[in-house]
């Protein structure tokens, strides 16, 4: 049994007046999040909703629950493919879970788009060396550390 709680979606303030209110679950203890769910909400969502969305994907990842949560940073990207938040998290927990191969090529896209970030380098490193590959490594510049 599935005990949620409803909350409300304001979106309003973010979206033109032909969409005033929109309702869904956000479960509180979740053992599945039913794919068309997920898709009503991300269907109806714009770029400044994309933070409820992560807040939901964070939740499942603090439950445990990793491959409902990869599902909804992917929605998050559908919103808004280029987001570097989400980009990141989403790497981050597909390391957290042993697929360092898709982790290190969103890794990949994140420091394509901010090759500054040290945090995506640092990580991109970690993931290569689980999976004992030590090329394609960027040495960082104490420029980049500081």
């Amino acid at each position: 049994m599935m005990m949620s709680e409803k909350k409300g979606f304001d979106i309003d303030k973010h979206l033109s007046r032909l969409i005033t209110h929109v309702e869904f679950t956000v479960p509180t203890s979740i053992s599945h999040v039913e794919p068309s769910e997920v898709e009503r909400v991300v269907s109806k969502v714009t770029t400044n909703d994309i933070a409820d969305i992560i807040k939901n994907a964070v939740r499942l990842d603090t439950l445990g629950q990793y491959e409902e949560a990869l599902s909804w940073y992917d929605n998050a990207l559908k919103i808004n493919p280029k987001d570097l938040n989400t980009m990141f998290k989403k790497a981050l927990l597909l390391s957290k879970t042993g697929k360092y191969e898709q982790a290190v090529f969103l890794f990949d896209q994140v420091i394509e788009i901010d090759p500054t970030l040290v945090s995506a380098l640092v990580n991109r490193k970690i993931v290569l060396e689980k999976l004992g590959k030590h090329f394609g490594v960027v040495p960082l510049s104490d420029k980049q550390l500081s």
